[in-house]
C-alpha cells in the first residue's frame, strides 16, 4: 500500500485502551482503508493498495519504518506491502504480520453515517493547534468544553449544494473554550476558520 509521510501519526492513536481484549495498540487495514483507535477516538485514513495487500493488523512499527524511509517517488509517498509479512523495502524492513490474542474494536458501528453538508448538520472549522495550546492552559486534564452561538448561523443556498448551512468566520461568533467544571481555569475564545 502506499503510504503518505504524514500517516505516519497514525501510531500516536493506536494506543492500548480499556477493554484489554481490544487490540488497538495495532493498526488495522480492512479494505482500503486504515484504521486506528485508543479506545475513545478513531481514525480512517484511504491508502492505496498494491496487488497482495491482505485485510489484517500492521505494527506500529511497520508504519514508522515505512514512513520514516525516503522515497523517490514525486508524490511523497512510502511503501508498506501487506500481505502475509510486512515489509517496508525502501526502509530494508520486515517482520511476521501480527497476531495478537485481541481482536480490532468493531469501529464501523461508531463511525458517523453523517457526513458534511448533509441535512440537520453544521461544520466548524477549527485550528486544532491553537485549541491544544489553550486547553493546556485552562484545563489540567487537556479538556474543554466548547460552545458555539448557533442563533448566529444563516441557510444559504449553493447550487451545488441545496439547503446546506453555510458559514462564513463574519457570520459565526467566536467559540467559547473553557476547561472542565473540575478544573475551571478561566475562559477562552476561538474563531473559525473560514470554509
Amino acid at each position: 500500500m502506499k503510504l503518505h509521510v504524514r500517516f505516519k501519526n497514525i501510531v500516536k492513536i493506536a494506543t492500548k485502551s480499556r477493554p484489554p481484549k481490544w487490540a488497538t495498540d495495532l493498526i488495522w487495514l480492512e479494505g482500503s482503508n486504515l484504521v486506528a483507535s485508543d479506545g475513545k477516538r478513531i481514525v480512517v485514513l484511504p491508502v492505496e493498495l498494491d496487488e497482495g495487500d491482505i485485510d489484517g493488523f500492521i505494527s506500529q512499527a511497520a508504519i514508522t519504518a515505512a514512513c520514516k524511509a525516503k522515497s523517490p517517488r514525486a508524490d511523497d509517498s512510502r511503501v508498506l506491502f501487506a500481505g502475509t509479512e510486512l515489509r517496508a523495502p525502501l526502509a530494508n524492513y520486515s517482520e511476521p504480520r501480527p497476531a495478537p490474542d485481541g481482536q480490532f474494536p468493531p469501529y464501523q458501528k461508531v463511525l458517523p453515517t453523517f457526513k458534511e453538508g448533509d441535512s440537520d448538520t453544521v461544520t466548524v472549522r477549527l485550528n486544532a493547534q491553537m485549541l491544544v495550546e489553550m486547553a493546556a492552559l485552562l484545563s489540567d486534564t487537556s479538556c474543554v468544553s466548547l460552545t458555539f452561538k448557533l442563533g448566529l448561523l444563516r441557510k444559504s443556498m449553493h447550487v451545488d449544494q441545496p439547503g446546506t448551512t453555510d458559514m462564513t468566520q463574519a457570520q459565526m461568533a467566536p467559540v467559547l473554550v473553557r476547561g472542565t467544571l473540575a478544573d475551571d481555569y478561566g475562559m477562552g475564545a476561538l474563531m473559525p476558520i473560514e470554509p
